[in-house]
């Protein structure tokens, strides 16, 4: 297909992992997992295999649990 889906599939996979990983830190947290959400949806419109959809939802639970840590920080300060 294209030469640089293979780069997609572990970019995507790595920053799932580091979304979840960095949830702690809320603004590094959302940035790594809107990036890899950015990548999974702009890679499912090529290749829809199960590794894209399984790295989307890595990147989705990873937004929301940053998004939930940094609302319970404003509010907790």
């Amino acid at each position: 297909m294209y030469e640089h889906d293979g780069k997609y599939v572990v970019m995507t996979i790595f920053f799932g992992i580091m979304g979840l990983v960095l949830w702690l830190l809320p603004l590094i947290g959302v940035c790594i997992s809107l990036l890899c959400i950015i990548l999974s949806i702009k890679s499912l419109n090529r290749k829809s295999t199960i590794i894209m959809k399984g790295s989307l939802v890595l990147g989705v639970v990873g937004f929301f649990l940053s998004f939930i840590n940094s609302i319970l920080i404003y509010v907790m300060n």
